[in-house]
């Protein structure tokens, strides 16, 4: 984590989404916080001592930074208005199957990071996350992709990818979680399961 603030201002959120499991252990399951709150601080105070370098040079002075060239929503909503961090969260919520980085450095511009079908187990396996949200596995893939998405909730372009980088891992297992979940609801293609000899 401490290293990976180096390397990117989106993955910043990482102790973020340390502090946020940290919060969902302490309502949902009390005795798991029990065990896990010292190493979650541990985590935390050692990505600190990690960072501290870059951390201390960064508090030294103003200049300019990459956050002053991308955060024009966030400059917008602290002087009233609203509407651009609007724009950019459905943007960025949109850049699974709508309309994805309209950069070019990934990828197509504005393509969308799934096609329509990829997208559809993406959406179950989000909403299979929401209805099973006590299972602690389901709760952390959905504050991971939450946490990991929202820098560029207030930054400019809508959907980057480089602004989402953090929650990667979570946006390609929820496709998963969609597909895994869908194999198990009965269905009529249940009567006739495909077999595959290796």
């Amino acid at each position: 984590m401490g290293l990976g603030l180096y390397v990117y201002y989106a993955a910043w959120v990482m102790p973020v989404l340390t502090l946020a499991w940290g919060a969902y252990l302490l309502v949902f399951d009390r005795a798991r916080f029990k065990r896990a709150w010292l190493g979650l601080a541990l985590a935390l105070v050692i990505a600190a001592i990690v960072f501290a370098p870059l951390g201390l040079e960064l508090a030294r002075g103003p200049r300019v930074t990459r956050i002053q060239v991308t955060g024009a929503p966030v400059r917008a909503l602290l002087q009233g208005d609203p509407r651009p961090v609007l724009e950019t969260t459905l943007g960025t919520l949109g850049m699974f199957t709508f309309a994805g980085d309209p950069e070019w450095l990934y990828n197509y511009s504005g393509l969308p990071v799934f096609d329509w079908i990829v997208g559809a187990l993406f959406y179950f396996g989000a909403a299979v996350c929401l209805i099973r949200l006590r299972d602690l596995r389901y709760a952390f893939v959905l504050l991971w992709l939450a946490v990991g998405i929202s820098p560029a909730f207030i930054s400019i372009p809508a959907g980057s990818f480089s602004h989402t980088f953090a929650a990667q891992g979570a946006v390609y297992l929820l496709p998963a979680i969609g597909l895994n979940t869908f194999q198990l609801l009965p269905t009529p293609y249940s009567l006739f399961p495909i077999r595959v000899k290796l």
